[in-house]
């Protein structure tokens, strides 16, 4: 009988290490996968919040960026323009000193002549700068038009003929307005 006692606590006890090894076994199963999908959760977290975080840094540099280039174009069309009215300045200073020679009576005659061709003298207005009144009969003899005083500031002369509706405007103010206008879409900076 000691034998058959011995025999069930000893399978009772096998049998208790046996699911006690299984209970161990399943528990160190589940320990593994809860381990493992907090892992997996914890990687995507992670993931997910680099992820975000790169994109802020990104958005923020690409403002960053964006503001500097933005700074920089800026000045570079201050500086543009700065050039740009340095050498509509230089350009207005040699014309008027030009107006100043003896050289200009003979290219506003050459103006007067050419406008009397193109428009017709004898129902022609030529319009001078106040200043270039004093050539005004001498343009009137050779284009055969009548010569006021008109719209014309730095020189040269704009001539209308009203019955042709036609208008020639061969002053230095246009001139220089166009020279400045291309100078300025060269440099790339509107007038």
């Amino acid at each position: 009988m000691a034998d058959k006692l011995e025999n069930f606590i000893a399978t009772i006890y096998s049998d208790a290490e046996s699911e006690g090894s299984a209970l161990e076994r399943e528990l160190a199963a589940k320990r593994d996968a809860f381990l493992s999908a907090a892992e997996d959760e914890l990687i995507g977290e992670v993931a997910t919040y680099i992820r975000a975080a790169s994109a802020r840094i990104r958005t923020e540099a690409g403002r960053r960026v964006s503001q500097k280039l933005f700074e920089q174009k800026h000045e570079l069309y201050r500086t543009r323009r700065a050039i740009c009215d340095e050498a509509v300045a230089v350009a207005r200073k040699r014309v008027e000193q030009y107006t100043e020679t003896d050289e200009y009576a003979a290219a506003l005659e050459r103006l007067a002549q050419y406008a009397s061709k193109k428009l017709g003298g004898e129902s022609m207005t030529i319009y001078l700068r106040p200043q270039d009144m004093k050539f005004g009969d001498k343009l009137a003899e050779l284009s055969g038009a009548k010569v006021v005083e008109g719209e014309v500031e730095l020189g040269g002369l704009v001539a209308v003929n009203l019955r042709r509706h036609l208008r020639l405007d061969l002053s230095y103010d246009s001139t220089l307005a166009k020279a400045a206008e291309d100078f300025g879409e060269m440099a790339a900076v509107k007038a």
